[in-house]
């Protein structure tokens, strides 16, 4: 699992090249409180 804060982290790492296209929550766990965030990144041309 990748929290939110890491998440940022890890795309400050990959910025210059990559732009966020996409974000969408995923419940994977219906019964609990924790959501999954699956992020499309695109190459920047």
């Amino acid at each position: 699992m990748i929290y939110t804060y890491t998440l940022c982290w890890k795309y400050q790492l990959v910025r210059a090249k990559y732009k966020v296209t996409r974000v969408q929550p995923v419940d994977m766990f219906p019964q609990t409180h924790h959501v999954e965030n699956v992020v499309l990144l695109e190459l920047k041309v």
